[in-house]
């Protein structure tokens, strides 16, 4: 079974490999023809544009991450902006406590189940 396993693992990596690589152009076009329409409502000093085919328009997608925790953690205490966290813990950083201590940290639940894993010989 192990061996079945690991052929139908390797042939499923090499069709998204080769899933990807069909897509590549696609994604390509699409690309080109997104910065040519973007040009196109910047020329035309306008946010979106409709045709009988639809209707294009100009979205801000923002992406926000940390470059200095400890500078962030430090402005985030000295302002008492504690809603710029999010409400998580660090799996690793629980399980490694929990390994300590053999205790569970109060207020997190942790689960942990059995699953298979298959690795080529």
């Amino acid at each position: 079974m192990t061996q079945r396993y690991l052929a139908l693992r390797r042939r499923k990596e090499q069709l998204q490999e080769m899933h990807k690589k069909t897509l590549h152009p696609f994604n390509d076009m699409l690309a080109t023809l997104a910065n040519m329409i973007l040009a196109e409502l910047q020329a035309a000093g306008v946010n979106s544009m409709s045709s009988p085919d639809g209707t294009v328009y100009k979205s801000t997608e923002t992406s926000v991450t940390v470059k200095d925790w400890a500078a962030t953690l430090s402005y985030i205490q000295q302002h008492q902006a504690w809603d710029l966290l999010e409400a998580r813990v660090s799996k690793t950083a629980v399980m490694a406590v929990m390994d300590e201590t053999s205790e569970p940290i109060p207020g997190v639940n942790m689960s942990q189940e059995t699953v298979l894993r298959v690795r080529r010989s």
